[in-house]
């Protein structure tokens, strides 16, 4: 009778730390913002101009066309991006962080660190300036990346799907142009270090 009891309380002990260890890894960790702009081979502003998506769980795709490169190269003017899960949720502008897709090509990427890896671009209404400025709302995958508390700010941003009576509403965020600089200042740094 002992013996049951031990091997039951054991058999509850192993099976309750399998539980609580696959939910460790089942929660994003944070993770330096650094890290991310040095473990991506392609930091650039796109326009996505569509999307395939089997749902939130599935791999999906987006095609889109380069704004602006940040860091890295690319030879193609358009980009295929593919990935597991949530990502890219709305056709427009998004910064992205992106490492080369080996197995598919030229101008084929995939995220760098998951949903972080890509940024919905808004406007905020900037005071003193004619209209408006290109603002990262700070959603939940974005917090979970470390960053400079000197990049962070609140701004009253125009987010689509919002009443136009509540539009702008006050958000914390990035500005796309302190964050531009920010990821340049970075990467010479780096290079400095090499």
């Amino acid at each position: 009778m002992e013996k049951r009891s031990v091997a039951l309380n054991l058999t509850i002990a192993i099976v309750g730390i399998l539980c609580f260890s696959s939910l460790s890894y089942a929660k994003l960790m944070p993770s330096d913002f650094s890290d991310l702009v040095k473990e991506s081979d392609l930091i650039v502003t796109i326009n996505v101009f569509e999307i395939k998506s089997q749902g939130k769980s599935m791999p999906g795709m987006a095609s889109a066309t380069i704004n602006k490169i940040i860091a890295g190269h690319s030879k193609s003017e358009l980009l295929k991006i593919r990935w597991n899960g949530i990502a890219i949720t709305g056709l427009g502008e998004w910064i992205v962080f992106l490492t080369k897709d080996q197995d598919r090509g030229e101008g084929h990427y995939k995220p760098t660190y998951g949903a972080r890896s890509f940024w919905k671009i808004e406007y905020a209404d900037i005071k003193n300036k004619k209209c408006c400025s290109q603002f990262v709302v700070l959603r939940q995958q974005i917090s979970m990346l470390k960053f400079d508390s000197s990049l962070l700010g609140e701004q009253l941003t125009y987010l689509d799907g919002v009443p136009s009576v509540k539009n702008p509403i006050k958000v914390r965020g990035l500005l796309l142009d302190k964050l531009v600089a920010y990821i340049k200042k970075e990467i010479q740094n780096e290079n400095k270090l090499r």
